[in-house]
């Protein structure tokens, strides 16, 4: 059993890959995957890392909305999708 307690690995966008990207862009999809994976790690330094970059406070509100309505999203589909295996399961 994996201790919960324990940070785990974050993204970071490769060095290599920032400039091609750009630094709104980079700083998003760190963010993004902070926000699927390691919620509850999120840290003030964070958002200083989107501001740092460009992004406004209201751009880091409706980014981080999306980010989460969408986990949300995808993680309700799989729900309804194992529920629905479940009842063909005990119709067979």
């Amino acid at each position: 059993m994996v201790n919960e307690s324990t940070d785990g690995p974050r993204y970071r966008t490769p060095e290599a890959d920032r400039p091609v990207l750009g630094a709104a862009t980079a700083s998003a999809l760190d963010h993004a995957h902070l926000l699927v994976f390691r919620p509850r790690e999120a840290e003030p330094a964070d958002l200083g890392r989107l501001v740092d970059a460009g992004w406004t406070t209201t751009d880091i509100v409706t980014l981080s909305q999306l980010v989460s309505f969408l986990a949300f999203q995808i993680r309700l589909v799989h729900g309804l999708e194992v529920l629905s295996q479940r009842t063909e399961d005990t119709r067979s």
